[in-house]
């Protein structure tokens, strides 16, 4: 079906378009059916205008990012500038849209698909042990605050030691389960310093129990209170355990105010790049009585759509031929074919360079400023 929005242009052939979405398995609310990805008809309008929003928003923050970290002189610039460009150009074969995509913690894009692929492959092995009759449980597990100089250090530390504890519990008490352990570090607008901590999910409220009991014992200026154990569903769990593992913007009632009905979402970029750096190349997430999955987004991704323009496309060409008899130039017009559509970003939008030069992909328009005003921190 030819889509609406796009002009036809000699189209050489009318491909059947079919979607398919690289979406969150939806897991239903009773724990013990495990579901299945669905085939899903889509608007590629609506899902590449989605795409679209994150990654106009994730520059917008990288914009500032990549200034500050240029005058601090951080390690992470050349870093940050490849977020930056992260599927700043899509080729469209057919109905097919491929990206080159970042890998970095700090695209908003690439966390969506790191996120969902996490999800798709650790629900099922956690579904199947609710069937064998266990219970999914969620833990966290807290020490104080430290500053910015105590962070690599204190992350080291608290890995060694949450490893050690699910050693002794397996080696020593004969004590094991199947889950996912997850780092975070969050930042304090009002103390100013950082949070970092773990979030357990596995199939045992006991094991979880065991660990913070264990957790306790070799971090004794954490308390007791700030630690949580509670049940589950796989969904839940599943979804808080992968949402991010850093809070980007922070949008706290008690740190915002409102000017002219706009919420102030702040973003410290000092934070933000020493979290950074504490985090490059560490391994976030560990699987323990599971196989362990990649954290990795392929650097290519292809995703299909529906209802986009036709390709491959023939377009009428002016090309400059030399005649040697009246040795003279003259112009022919001629149909030229093309296997591809290349959509190069700009601003907030991807638009069309060779079919019909200048086409907008998503139609997406930038709305989020009506309820935020970015206000970005540097120290």
């Amino acid at each position: 079906m030819q889509s609406s929005i796009f002009p036809e242009l000699y189209p050489v052939k009318k491909p059947i378009f079919l979607a398919s979405l690289d979406k969150l398995v939806q897991v239903p609310t009773k724990q013990v059916v495990i579901s299945k990805p669905t085939e899903t008809r889509l608007s590629s309008r609506k899902s590449l205008s989605t795409r679209a929003s994150r990654k106009y928003h994730t520059n917008l923050i990288l914009k500032h990012l990549m200034y500050y970290a240029k005058e601090i002189g951080s390690p992470l610039h050349n870093h940050y500038q490849k977020a930056y460009y992260c599927c700043s150009v899509l080729t469209q074969t057919g109905n097919k849209i491929t990206g080159k995509y970042c890998n970095s913690r700090v695209c908003h894009t690439c966390n969506r698909i790191r996120t969902g692929k996490q999800i798709n492959g650790y629900e099922p092995i956690m579904a199947r042990s609710v069937l064998d009759g266990n219970r999914i449980a969620f833990a966290t597990l807290t020490i104080p605050n430290v500053k910015d100089t105590e962070l690599k250090d204190t992350i080291k530390i608290m890995k060694k030691e949450l490893s050690l504890i699910q050693r002794v519990l397996k080696e020593r008490r004969g004590v094991t389960a199947k889950g996912i352990t997850k780092l975070e570090i969050t930042w304090s607008f009002k103390r100013k310093d950082f949070h970092p901590h773990f979030h357990i999910l596995s199939d045992s409220f006991e094991y979880n129990q065991m660990i913070i009991e264990e957790w306790l014992k070799r971090f004794p200026t954490a308390t007791i209170k700030a630690q949580e154990n509670k049940y589950a569903t796989i969904k839940n769990g599943l979804k808080e355990l992968f949402k991010y593992s850093t809070k980007i913007i922070d949008t706290d009632s008690s740190s915002n105010k409102k000017i002219e009905n706009k919420t102030t979402a702040h973003v410290n970029l000092y934070a933000l790049d020493v979290i950074m750096n504490a985090l490059y190349k560490q391994r976030t997430i560990t699987a323990f009585g599971m196989k362990q999955l990649s954290e990795e987004v392929d650097s290519l991704v292809s995703q299909e759509y529906c209802d986009l323009p036709p390709t491959p496309y023939k377009k009428l060409v002016e090309t400059t031929l030399f005649d040697s008899s009246t040795c003279s130039y003259y112009k022919v017009m001629s149909y030229e074919f093309f296997p591809t559509i290349e959509w190069v970003w700009k601003d907030n939008e991807w638009y069309s360079q060779g079919y019909c030069d200048g086409i907008p992909l998503s139609g997406y328009i930038p709305k989020t400023e009506d309820k935020f005003s970015f206000h970005f921190h540097y120290k």
